[in-house]
């Protein structure tokens, strides 16, 4: 809980419409980058808010998720959500950024087991 209060603090301007934005942003500084505890996770939620599926993008530290966009989930969200993704490695992530894509990174590809 404390780690997702932190990026929290550290990534500023959140933005509750932008989650693959939002991810970006998180891995984008240093501190995360170089942490292999810290992924970039990409694939489907279902909120119990909205009872649907969404494609959605998140980080997961340690394996536990970090809601960035969800406002009424921020930081950690409950159990009651279902999360479901793969992690984009930091190279497929690094050639994206090249071109100035913000994701989604994996869900449009032929080679995607989540889409």
């Amino acid at each position: 809980m404390s780690f997702a209060k932190g990026i929290h603090r550290n990534v500023p301007n959140i933005d509750s419409e932008s989650c693959y934005k939002n991810a970006r942003h998180v891995l984008e500084k240093d501190r995360y980058w170089n942490n292999d505890n810290v992924q970039y996770v990409e694939g489907i939620a279902l909120r119990k808010q909205a009872g649907r599926i969404s494609g959605h993008a998140w980080i997961e530290h340690n394996e536990r998720v970090v809601e960035l966009t969800w406002p009424w989930h921020t930081p950690v969200p409950p159990q009651n959500t279902i999360y479901f993704g793969s992690v984009v490695t930091r190279k497929q992530l690094q050639e994206s950024w090249n071109k100035n894509e913000y994701g989604p990174y994996i869900l449009n590809l032929k080679e995607s087991k989540i889409a």
